[in-house]
């Protein structure tokens, strides 16, 4: 579940967006959870965490550190 929170809080339009289809349709795109659900979860974690951010090369930075991430999105010469 943590993946469609995430999302929901990098790309929030789109998830109210998707909210609203889930109302307009009256079915859930997901069966244990609405998105509305989802939604409030995110609006939860953004006011306790602030708001989440992802940049390119973020996901490098994680796991190889920021020497590697940066030689490799470093444009070629």
């Amino acid at each position: 579940m943590l993946d469609r929170v995430a999302a929901a809080r990098l790309r929030q339009p789109l998830a109210v967006e998707y909210a609203g289809a889930e109302v307009e349709i009256g079915h859930r795109f997901q069966e244990k959870r609405s998105m509305a659900e989802v939604l409030a979860e995110a609006d939860r974690l953004n006011a306790a965490e602030g708001e989440l951010r992802w940049e390119r090369g973020d996901a490098l930075r994680r796991h190889l550190q920021d020497a590697a991430a940066d030689a490799y999105l470093a444009p070629a010469a």
